[in-house]
């Protein structure tokens, strides 16, 4: 999006809903977030002002540092925008000139983030298994990779026979960051895993991919914030 009107008017509708608001910067091979908030938003003069979110203004200098640009996601509208920075203000805000341009992740491709190396991921929940006696079996995975709107974990070749696309599972457990978050999901696909894929694992597998069918707005945006801290995104790309 170019047109300045529309720019201003998405930075003033943000402000107006008081959305959660971020700016980053890479640091070596990390994504630092510092939470923000919009103070003032001048349409007529292009301009914004943002001030160091709520106990947070040690980051916020940390992302600064002596940048002349600053990167800011908006994980409510899925927004990015970069802002050329104008001057400090008395009371510790700082002043922007309105972005150029704004891109917006479509929220039907979310951002996906690889997740085999990441220790405080995991899946867990039960399951029933079709037999000629029902029974229960408990399910605890890493993951394999995630998104706000699904996960995949693998599975070996006999648990993946009682996983089936279509059939929906409550109360399945997501661990973030020792965070909790409870959902009900769906399994999209089950597939074995292909030959360049295989090769990172010593043992044939089977990846279980689930949806999310019901995630509050809060959960959903902490999952876009936190697959959003951990997906390669070049800042020159902003």
């Amino acid at each position: 999006m170019h047109d300045q009107k529309m720019i201003g008017h998405q930075l003033l509708s943000a402000k107006e809903r008081n959305d959660e608001a971020f700016i980053w910067r890479i640091v070596g091979d990390k994504k630092v977030l510092a939470p923000v908030r919009f103070e003032v938003i001048k349409k007529a003069k292009g301009e914004l002002v943002v001030a160091p979110a709520e106990d947070s203004r040690e980051i916020f200098q940390h992302v600064l540092g002596g940048a002349d640009h600053l990167n800011f996601f908006l994980p409510n509208s899925s927004l990015l925008f970069q802002c050329s920075v104008k001057q400090f203000e008395s009371n510790g805000s700082l002043s922007l000139q309105f972005p150029k341009f704004i891109a917006q992740v479509d929220r039907r491709k979310n951002l996906r983030m690889e997740a085999s190396n990441h220790p405080k991921l995991r899946v867990q929940f039960c399951k029933t298994l079709a037999a000629s006696q029902p029974t229960k079996q408990f399910y605890g995975k890493g993951l394999y990779d995630l998104s706000a709107g699904g996960l995949t974990f693998l599975a070996t070749r006999a648990e993946s026979r009682h996983f089936i696309p279509g059939e929906k599972l409550k109360n399945v457990e997501l661990i973030i960051n020792d965070q909790k978050i409870v959902i009900t999901a769906s399994i999209l696909r089950v597939q074995e895993l292909n030959e360049i894929e295989s090769q990172e694992h010593p043992y044939k597998a089977w990846k279980v991919t689930f949806t999310f069918d019901s995630l509050q707005k809060k959960e959903q945006d902490l999952l876009t914030k936190f697959v959003f801290e951990n997906v390669a995104i070049d800042e020159k790309a902003v």
